[in-house]
């Protein structure tokens, strides 16, 4: 389970690296990489020449990757005529 200390300590404008990231979600630097890649997916900007994410933005974007199961269909029973 992902420890996620940094994306709940630091402030939505706070600047992560990918490394960071991908560290706190314990996931590869290439996953970081995939979901920059992805239509709506992980922003990020560039200071230097590494790759880094606001902290906010991270939030959402996992946050919109959040998946729920079916719900359970209700049955009617039905009484013999």
């Amino acid at each position: 389970m992902a420890k996620l200390r940094l994306l709940l300590e630091l402030p939505d404008d706070a600047l992560i690296s990918s490394e960071d990231l991908a560290d706190e979600l314990e996931v590869t630097n290439r996953t970081i990489t995939n979901y920059t890649r992805e239509p709506n997916g992980l922003a990020y900007l560039y200071v230097g020449n590494k790759r880094h994410h606001f902290v906010g933005s991270a939030k959402r974007y996992l946050k919109s990757r959040e998946r729920r199961p079916n719900p359970t269909r209700e049955r009617s029973i039905e009484s013999p005529a």
